[in-house]
């Protein structure tokens, strides 16, 4: 029977933590990163990281660009210099961070052009500056520069100086499909198209470096010039939802995506349309270059800074603040005082014959009987002397308290001498001091004035 209890007791065990482990595995899946920003840092859903993981399974190189994009600029021309991997300075490398594999070095750059990266600019969380877009857009009509990627609505500032503009439906979502395919029951929603702004700025008979500090001035266009459109993606309806510009004059390639969920992770590990997406974005060589600036991955911040963003946005942050919350009206409402000042409580002093007493046991206790009671009697010497104005002698004690129960005035002083003579020559018990004190004081009150 016992073991039997033992047993039983053991399953229950076993059982109640199982219970707990599922529990809490199936909360710790249920949750999600809160973080919507379209960064290949982000593992969540709604992270774009299986796009960089994908490019890297296809030997791609990916780099995660932290700086402005006027430093990817000097450093996509230094490596078209000095190799892909050459000699690079140290902002540069400090921009580069993030690069996980390397191709072999490219050979010095041609009268050719030379297509060196892919910039991919996903949703980016902080606007695009002028002078910023200027940059980009400089990429694709250089001789040395790189592909671009443009997707979700914050990347329209950029996207409409190659003529489009991008209509976002919060309210209506639509699947979307190559064109002339009907979409199945996998291919992914969109809540976003692209619609074309009208032609695009033709070249104009001005100096270029003239052209361009307008640009940069008034927030302008640069001027481009698409030599072809292939449309990749349209809805349901037929309206635009990817298509890839061919720009003059080296013909660059500029992808164009209207709702950036097409390379969100939760699309590209669900949706049928995923496999077309990869192929249009991801470069056949160079590198992968995602815009973690705009992102808000800069290289500058504080740990503290980090800290606080942490805690305003997440349940233990709250309570941490909660907790410091109350612990400050605390320490204000204690820090009052609320009424009258309270009096002290009195604290009487004791008497002589209290620190006598309290003496006397001291010495008795130490077995200091006759230094106590020779320090009684000088004591009471002294005190008798000051009354009769006489001084204390500072000879032995015991010829005056000889002198004292020989000449007493009556008998109860005496007794009292005589019992102090003896207990100073012979201590009786361990009361001994505590009978002299108790002499000394019927010696005192009989003989003071």
């Amino acid at each position: 029977m016992r073991l039997r209890t033992d047993l039983l007791i053991a399953g229950g065990v076993a059982a109640a933590l199982l219970v707990v482990a599922y529990a809490t595995g199936r909360r710790a899946r249920g949750t999600d990163d809160p973080d919507r920003r379209a960064s290949s840092f982000l593992v969540g859903r709604e992270g774009t990281r299986a796009m960089a993981d994908a490019a890297e399974r296809l030997g791609v190189s990916v780099t995660r660009w932290r700086q402005r994009p006027q430093a990817l600029v000097a450093w996509v021309e230094r490596a078209a210099v000095d190799g892909a991997d050459g000699p690079l300075t140290a902002a540069e490398r400090r921009g580069a961070a993030g690069s996980v594999t390397s191709v072999s070095p490219v050979s010095p750059v041609s009268p050719v052009a030379s297509t060196l990266a892919t910039l991919a600019i996903l949703e980016p969380s902080r606007s695009v500056t002028p002078a910023e877009r200027l940059e980009v857009i400089g990429l694709t009509t250089r001789a040395v520069g790189a592909d671009l990627v443009l997707a979700g609505g914050q990347s329209e500032s950029v996207a409409r100086c190659y003529g489009y503009l991008v209509v976002a439906s919060f309210l209506d979502s639509a699947r979307v499909a190559p064109p002339g395919v009907a979409g199945d029951s996998t291919s992914a929603f969109v809540h976003g198209h692209l619609v074309h702004a009208g032609e695009t700025t033709t070249r104009r008979n001005r100096p270029a470096a003239a052209r361009d500090e307008r640009v940069a001035a008034e927030g302008e266009c640069p001027d481009v010039t698409v030599v072809r459109t292939d449309t990749l993606l349209v809805t349901t309806s037929g309206k635009l939802a990817m298509l890839r510009l061919t720009v003059a004059p080296y013909q660059r390639s500029v992808v164009l995506i209207g709702d950036v969920s097409l390379v969100r992770n939760r699309t590209l590990r669900h949706s049928s349309t995923s496999p077309l997406v990869l192929d249009a974005v991801l470069p056949r060589s160079g590198r992968l270059v995602f815009d973690e600036y705009h992102q808000g991955f800069g290289t500058g911040g504080s740990m503290a800074r980090v800290a606080i963003a942490w805690s305003a946005g997440h349940p233990v942050g709250w309570m941490v603040w909660q907790l410091l919350v109350v612990g400050l009206l605390a320490l204000g409402a204690g820090a009052v005082r609320f009424g009258p000042v309270r009096a002290a409580i009195p604290r009487a002093r004791r008497s002589s014959l209290e620190h006598v007493r309290a003496l006397a046991t001291a010495l008795a206790a130490a077995q200091g009987h006759r230094v106590a009671i020779g320090a009684l009697v000088r004591g009471l010497r002294r005190r008798l002397a000051v009354s009769t104005d006489r001084v204390a002698a500072r000879d032995d004690w015991r010829p005056w308290l000889a002198g004292l129960a020989h000449h007493a005035p009556n008998t109860q002083v005496r007794d009292a001498a005589e019992r102090l003579e003896r207990l100073a020559d012979h201590p009786e018990s361990e009361t001994a001091v505590l009978s002299a004190a108790n002499a000394v004081e019927d010696v005192w009150h009989s003989l003071r004035p």
